[in-house]
């Protein structure tokens, strides 16, 4: 397996069976949902490399290996926690930290460290400090008194994602079912077991569609366009309003546009038509967006979770490095090591032609700028991307082709 980056993750005594599980800390267990998907795939290394044991909520059976170890800890059918009446109590934010004396100990990716593609191709289920969960559909009725057990922290990824061709009352329900209400039972329920600090992600789709001349930034007012964003923005107002109430620590992240190895939807489909020497009518396009390598997201929640200055704050993350649409073309068509067919039609003749076949948002986000002012992490928490843009894209490069062939 490939080894992680960060500091070596402490084991435990010499004389311990290695087979066997080791029992962390309650302040250095964190929960993560989603941690089978694209983005959780790439946190569970990170969080390993920083020192924490996982406990990863997956909505299917138990890998055969927690089963086998006896560390199924499926939170089955017993009450919420909060139905229990039990009091909130839990550790100091600088307990979640692995540093010694509430210091938070450093666990940036160097650039001396092993490269993304080592990082992003470890195997997760195979840490002995990874152990899984069984929670089923997230929503109103999702019980996680087992999953939030001896947990100090709880990054809560899983989501309904945003698809293009959903729309209408049903799909929009259920976004509210699983983004919002779902989010609002996890936070309620971990407040009540005694978890401090509970990351968010979030979506830049809060703020909006697109930037004009200046990029957005965290304190612009809210103007979420679908029923996806919406739900996103209730979600971090319910967790504003528990963390008030309750004096769990909520920290909410906005993220653009997310790529790497297991990227799906628009952004392989152009590392398909690339690949293939397609041509793509985009050449013309004037434009700025920003974008976020899975590697560097994984990084900024390590961040948060482990940052005094973090608790109630909601950022903003980026690479350090905004493209337009077409430079974007141009660097996968270098990493793919390929010559980019990009034809210069104006963007007003692809706004047309979005509009004559019902692709008309689509081709606004194309054509458009989305950017994000990422200042405010980076000055609070002392944040910055361990990854250049440059170094995301070869390793998405890298990963497509292995795919591909």
């Amino acid at each position: 397996m490939s080894q992680p980056i960060g500091p070596e993750p402490r084991r435990g005594p010499p004389n311990s069976n290695p087979s066997m599980p080791q029992r962390e800390p309650k302040t250095r267990r964190i929960l993560v949902t989603g941690a089978t998907g694209f983005i959780g795939r790439a946190l569970i290394p990170a969080l390993v490399a920083a020192g924490y044991g996982v406990r990863a909520a997956v909505r299917g059976p138990l890998p055969a290996r927690d089963k086998d170890r006896g560390r199924d800890s499926s939170a089955g059918t017993s009450a919420f926690p909060e139905e229990q009446g039990h009091g909130w109590h839990g550790p100091s934010s600088q307990s979640l930290a692995p540093g010694e004396n509430g210091a938070a100990a450093p666990h940036s990716l160097a650039r001396s460290s092993p490269s993304p593609d080592e990082v992003l191709g470890a195997r997760a289920e195979e840490e002995p400090r990874v152990e899984h969960t069984q929670v089923g559909d997230i929503g109103p009725g999702t019980r996680w008194n087992g999953a939030l057990r001896d947990v100090g922290a709880v990054v809560h990824l899983a989501a309904r994602v945003h698809v293009m061709a959903q729309s209408g009352s049903g799909a929009s329900a259920e976004y509210q079912r699983v983004n919002t209400v779902g989010t609002e039972r996890l936070a309620l329920a971990a407040a009540e077991t005694g978890v401090r600090r509970f990351v968010f992600l979030s979506t830049v789709k809060v703020h909006g569609e697109a930037t004009g001349a200046r990029a957005f930034t965290e304190s612009d007012p809210p103007l979420p366009q679908d029923a996806y964003a919406r739900s996103k923005w209730e979600a971090e107002q319910a967790l504003r309003r528990i963390g008030a109430r309750t004096g769990m620590e909520v920290v909410i992240l906005r993220p653009p546009l997310v790529y790497g190895p297991g990227v799906k939807a628009n952004f392989f489909s152009l590392l398909q038509a690339i690949a293939r020497g397609l041509p793509l009518p985009i050449g013309a396009i004037d434009n700025r967006r920003s974008l976020i390598f899975v590697g560097n997201l994984a990084d900024a929640i390590v961040k948060c979770i482990e940052h005094p200055a973090a608790a109630g704050g909601t950022f903003l993350v980026r690479d350090g490095e905004d493209l337009s649409t077409p430079e974007l073309a141009r660097r996968l068509a270098r990493a793919l090591d390929v010559r980019p067919r990009l034809l210069s039609v104006p963007p007003s003749w692809l706004s047309f032609g979005g509009w004559l076949t019902g692709r008309r948002d689509a081709v606004d986000r194309l054509i458009g700028s989305l950017a994000v002012d990422d200042s405010k992490i980076r000055a609070a928490l002392g944040w910055g991307p361990p990854y250049t843009l440059d170094e995301g894209l070869a390793a998405t490069a890298r990963w497509f082709l292995a795919r591909t062939r």
